[in-house]
């Protein structure tokens, strides 16, 4: 920049209008001014209006308009953490609400979460207690009984050190681990605590009795505690999500069980030579009499060992017929990934027939929130038009509701939980002739998976036209729901959604002057929407589009009298070279693994678990389909799948290491 004259006294900065900020200032603006001196302004010839982004989907609350603001957390954030910073941070911005303006967190995941946690608090501590009552029983002393259970909080608090070092939270899993582990922990110090009194009922004194013990029990107990490790470990290291969801429950047993170890072979002995007293049978009582019991039993064992130790060959033998046994009954037992639970609240889906405006989704559902919200046990009712949550796609004949049930301890009548409402509400909305209609269960794992049954995907390996994947894939959902282990098999893929085919006559065009680029941009600017560019307001950036107003693009006519520029600057209607004609064709288009795709839902019918509603698709996919298509499994399913492939080898893996 070259310096000022050395006679320059001011220096000014220089400002012009940028960024249109307000409908007024878009009105005002010259499209084109006449040689009269006239002028056409934006105001003129469009209306300009300060509106939403999208009109293909709207939310509503209980029947109410409403914003509706969808919170996930990230990988690594803690759900009750991040729920308490929300609630506070919307307490915050809404004292700077307007008046008629207020909000509510009317779907919580984390309720679930803390109402889980306590209850497994609540059984944690019934397990501490029946833990100990048991011990008493058994030993029938208390300063017998004080050992092993000095041993729990000995060990929990170890674990708790070991989890927050590992960087593991409390959380379900983990306390679920913590219960297990309390009736773990005490085996150890319960072995030195027997071993202590029996050599003491022998007349040695504590501290003697409790060195000759240890000298008996040090291996048996660093052993036990290797066979537990070997269960244990093995099971966080299983690869896939069965692996991430048992890492913290496995990590619980297998610290907790090594200081139960530490445990028995430190503290426990110490307090063994410092505070058991010579052992006195209870002569009458309860006690006594379960004593006896106990000693005929010991009894009978001892002498049916003795008795299998000198049948070498038939207790293998047995053994053998255990084994075989077990592999049998396993098989036969039926298998499943994750449960179904009462998670608080169920979805539905509602679609209607293809082709249908949103107006029309709009009517069929006011009637299902009506129906929803007259049902016993539903708090709220969150509803999407225009979106389904099984294509997962904003459609304008799709709609997506939530209905929120009442707090658990409000729904202890059994016609007010989960299933109940699920059976009393299907059949009214079902009745809803205009539209196809699926109530179902949330995911037990959010995120995986949509319905909570299976996803199977019917793949097109040679790429054929979407008909004859459609027609394929009908011919698999009547098969599939006539086998005895699936119910309710069906798929929102569709391809006889009605459409619109504009066939240009490009020769025609370029006859006339007008660029084919011109006629597909004019089709989108009028029929869809087109981006112009941004303007400021409340100190944020947002779009400028434009469109054709409704009445010019209610009907295929419509489409012939839009007009497009030519080469010499006239106005040529495009149904000078566009001919527009009704076609049938799918409304998306999925592909699995590079393939097209239709993806199936269904669940497994009463009475069977998921691994065999698995079984029966895969039977179906591998006789039924017609040649070039296949299938895979996605969501819960394929998890499933991958668990017990890997859950085999890990429970072999077990065995062998134990022994």
């Amino acid at each position: 920049q070259a310096p000022a004259p050395a006679t320059q006294k001011f220096q000014y900065t220089i400002q012009a209008k940028g960024r249109l900020a307000d409908v007024e200032e878009f009105k005002a603006i010259v499209i084109r001014a006449r040689p009269d001196g006239s002028i056409i302004r934006l105001r003129d010839v469009a209306r300009v209006e300060l509106g939403a982004e999208t009109y293909g989907w709207y939310g509503m609350l209980n029947g109410k308009p409403a914003a509706l603001l969808a919170v996930y957390q990230l990988p690594d954030a803690n759900a009750l953490d991040l729920a308490k910073g929300i609630r506070a941070q919307m307490e915050r911005l809404a004292q700077r609400f307007p008046e008629d303006l207020t909000y509510g967190v009317t779907y919580d995941t984390t309720l679930y979460v803390e109402t889980s946690i306590k209850e497994v608090l609540i059984t944690l501590l019934q397990a501490l207690g029946l833990v100990i009552f048991v011990v008493f029983v058994f030993l029938q002393d208390w300063r017998s009984t004080l050992i092993p259970a000095i041993a729990i909080p000995v060990s929990l608090i170890g674990t708790f050190a070991a989890l927050l070092m590992m960087g593991f939270t409390i959380n379900t899993i983990s306390l679920f681990g913590l219960i297990l582990a309390i009736g773990v922990v005490v085996d150890d110090a319960i072995v030195v605590v027997e071993n202590v009194q029996r050599h003491m009922a022998d007349g040695l004194e504590p501290r003697e009795a409790t060195r000759k013990a240890m000298e008996e029990v040090t291996g048996p107990v660093i052993a036990t505690t290797l066979v537990l490790l070997a269960v244990f470990v093995p099971v966080a290291f299983t690869p896939g999500l069965t692996g991430r969801l048992f890492e913290q429950f496995a990590a619980t047993i297998a610290v907790s069980v090594s200081l139960s170890s530490v445990n028995a072979l430190t503290l426990s002995p110490a307090l063994c030579a410092s505070i058991l007293r010579p052992p006195k049978a209870v002569q009458r009582g309860p006690l006594a009499w379960f004593e006896s019991v106990i000693g005929a039993t010991r009894k009978g064992y001892t002498r049916l060992v003795h008795r299998l130790v000198r049948m070498l060959a038939i207790s293998m033998i047995a053994f053998a017929a255990v084994l075989g046994a077990t592999g049998y009954l396993a098989k036969l037992l039926p298998t499943g990934f994750v449960p179904s639970e009462d998670r608080g609240g169920f979805f539905v889906d509602v679609r209607l027939p293809d082709g249908a405006a949103l107006p029309r989704t709009a009517a069929v559902l006011s009637e299902v929130e009506t129906i929803l919200m007259k049902t016993p046990g539903v708090a709220n009712v969150i509803s999407v038009g225009g979106y389904s949550i099984l294509a997962s796609s904003v459609i304008p004949n799709g709609a997506f509701l939530v209905a929120v049930l009442e707090p658990w301890d409000e729904r202890k009548d059994p016609a007010l939980h989960l299933g109940a409402i699920l059976k009393s509400v299907t059949p009214k909305l079902l009745a809803i002739p205009s539209a196809t209609i699926i109530p179902f269960n949330i995911p037990p794992i959010p995120g995986l998976g949509t319905t909570g049954g299976f996803e199977f995907v019917l793949q097109d390996t040679q790429g054929r036209p979407p008909p004859e994947l459609a027609a394929a894939l009908g011919g698999l959902i009547v098969a599939a729901n006539g086998q005895p282990e699936v119910s309710n098999v069906f798929s929102t893929f569709r391809a006889n959604s009605p459409q619109i085919f504009v066939d240009v006559n490009r020769e025609l065009a370029k006859t006339k002057g007008v660029d084919v680029s011109a006629i597909f941009e004019v089709l989108g600017a009028n029929f869809g929407s087109y981006y112009v560019n941004d303007f400021n307001k409340f100190g944020r950036v947002y779009r400028v589009f434009i469109q054709a107003v409704g009445e010019r693009r209610a009907t295929p006519e419509d489409i012939g009298n839009v007009h497009v520029r030519n080469r010499d600057g006239e106005m040529i209607p495009l149904r000078s070279f566009v001919t527009v004609k009704p076609i049938l064709g799918p409304e998306t288009i999925e592909r699995y693994n590079l393939f097209r795709s239709a993806i199936v839902n269904g669940v497994p019918a009463p009475g069977f678990a998921s691994g065999q509603a698995i079984e029966a698709m895969e039977r179906l996919g591998n006789s039924s389909l017609p040649q070039g298509y296949t299938y895979e499994w996605t969501g819960m399913a394929l998890e499933e799948k991958k668990a017990a492939e890997a859950g085999s080898l890990v429970f072999i893996l077990s065995i062998i290491f134990a022994y």
